[in-house]
């Protein structure tokens, strides 16, 4: 009898490459959903997400290894910092902001970009560390920023 219309063999190996796909595609598919959870949770508090790297075991539990963020201030959100309230005037005084263009061959919407970026510093770190420990659960020593 002729073979032609039956299912090609499948080996062990096959099956195990087919399984570990779809684990991979699974595990995919949930990072790429916490790394958007993430992103805009953190964004909501002022801050801009350039990039999230989490790496996971390869375990049933899909356990983090560690969390890897970088991390800036967007400078609008600094502006408040910046004002300076004479209590003996009631006046305000604003900082001015002094623009510097170094290269000319940048767009001007990038050099725009660059200029609302602000450093974050370490007691901010800190406070992003402790919201994601305690909204995901994710140890603080798992989780670097800016590093």
């Amino acid at each position: 009898k002729s073979r032609k219309n039956s299912l090609p063999f499948l080996s062990n190996k096959t099956l195990n490459s087919e399984r570990n796909h779809q684990r991979k595609f699974t595990i995919d598919s949930i990072l790429l959903k916490h790394k958007k959870d993430m992103k805009s949770k953190i964004e909501e508090k002022g801050y801009m997400v350039n990039s999230i790297q989490i790496d996971v075991e390869n375990d049933e539990n899909f356990t983090i290894r560690n969390i890897k963020l970088t991390i800036h201030k967007k400078e609008n959100n600094k502006k408040d910092e910046q004002v300076d309230f004479d209590n003996k005037n009631n006046k305000i005084k604003e900082v001015e902001k002094i623009n510097i263009e170094i290269n000319s061959n940048n767009n001007s919407e990038q050099n725009n970009e660059m200029q609302d970026i602000v450093s974050i510093n370490s007691k901010e770190i800190n406070q992003i560390k402790d919201y994601i420990n305690s909204t995901y659960e994710i140890s603080k020593d798992k989780i670097y920023i800016n590093n």
